[in-house]
């Protein structure tokens, strides 16, 4: 029920708090929290460019997507949101084509 799952989200939060400590300054993805705007870099660091070239380059349509999936920061995004001044994009291979024997 509704009490049971805040108390449960509590339990998350101040569980996640202390590990905080812990940590590299990066966050748990397999726990997404719906409040973690700034969750690219969060994630991913600064790999977070070139992970966003291969997402672009092999999947333009976004077929593969959740809530806090790789994705361009919005252009409306709030302040708060990270932006990284030059990422180093690593260049992505171009597509393995296998042909048969």
């Amino acid at each position: 029920d509704a009490h049971e799952q805040a108390d449960a989200m509590a339990f998350m939060d101040r569980f996640m708090t202390t590990l905080d400590r812990f940590s590299s300054g990066f966050k748990y993805q397999n726990y997404p929290r719906p409040d973690n705007e700034n969750y690219r870099w969060n994630y991913w660091g600064e790999s977070f460019g070139t992970l966003l070239a291969i997402k672009n380059k092999y999947d333009p349509s976004n077929f593969f997507r959740y809530p806090q999936s790789i994705s361009a920061i919005p252009p409306n995004a709030p302040t708060t949101i990270r932006a990284s001044a030059a990422p180093e994009v690593v260049p992505v291979p171009p597509a393995i084509v296998y042909e048969p024997y």
